[in-house]
């Protein structure tokens, strides 16, 4: 499948079901986690986060596991930033590194794989909430879907407001 084709299949199933996947990441009480403190303390301490692919991961959402049942989605959590939140500069882990490592068929990769993380907002994201990509600010809209290549280019993420925002992210791979 061609790189294009695997990122229209993901945009399909989440504009398809845009409300009921909202919904249910609104409504479900999620095992959240902290990054443990070896990743990074300083950048991701405050961020709650569900990885969907580690191995005791309860599903009870068809598109959740529809996009787990493809191959070239490498990474699904569900992000919750509390007001104030700030993660300075920073390039994520490469998906080839042990933090993706959480199941038997994905990892690690062979070759050079190419990934692109796919930010899907269940709110609009509130004033003074933004992430810096490129020296280009991006703020988020409702069900609306944004890629970046966060594994290759330095990002930062700001909430300075009062309110917690939440995106769901994918990495899709797409290409190798």
């Amino acid at each position: 499948m061609k790189p294009i084709e695997r990122i229209n299949q993901v945009v399909k199933l989440l504009s398809d079901n845009e409300e009921e996947l909202i919904e249910y990441l609104k409504e479900t009480q999620f095992d959240f986690s902290f990054f443990d403190k070896d990743v990074n303390p300083d950048i991701y301490k405050e961020v709650f986060y569900y990885d969907f692919r580690k191995p005791n991961a309860i599903i009870e959402n068809e598109v959740i596991k529809q996009l787990l049942s493809y191959d070239f989605v490498t990474y699904l959590s569900y992000n919750i930033f509390p007001p104030g939140v700030r993660i300075d500069k920073h390039k994520d882990p490469d998906p080839g590194e042990e933090i993706y490592q959480l199941t038997q068929h994905h990892g690690p990769f062979s070759g050079n794989p190419i990934f692109r993380r796919l930010h899907f907002s269940l709110e609009d994201s509130p004033e003074n909430c933004f992430m810096i990509f490129d020296d280009k600010k991006y703020v988020w809209k409702k069900g609306e879907l944004q890629f970046f290549d966060v594994h290759n280019f330095t990002h930062e993420f700001y909430n300075n407001s009062n309110d917690f925002f939440s995106l769901l992210l994918i990495d899709v791979l797409v290409g190798e």
